[in-house]
């Protein structure tokens, strides 16, 4: 897995930055939501909190 940029990250922390989530289905048609909760503890790793994003966790647990 690659590591996120540092000026990514610095864009993560940032509260005034809109975040948004892009999954796929497995057939590959995507579906983006605006996510209020997205951080990288650390260059490796991302985090969302996941609450009404049934779509996007559906995507998430069946193509990865």
């Amino acid at each position: 897995m690659a590591n996120i940029p540092n000026n990514i990250l610095e864009l993560l922390k940032a509260q005034t930055t809109t975040k948004v989530l892009v999954t796929a289905t497995k057939d590959a048609k995507p579906h983006a939501i605006v996510a209020g909760s997205i951080a990288a503890p650390t260059a490796d790793t991302m985090i969302v909190g996941e609450i009404l994003m049934k779509v996007s966790a559906k995507n998430l647990s069946e193509n990865p």
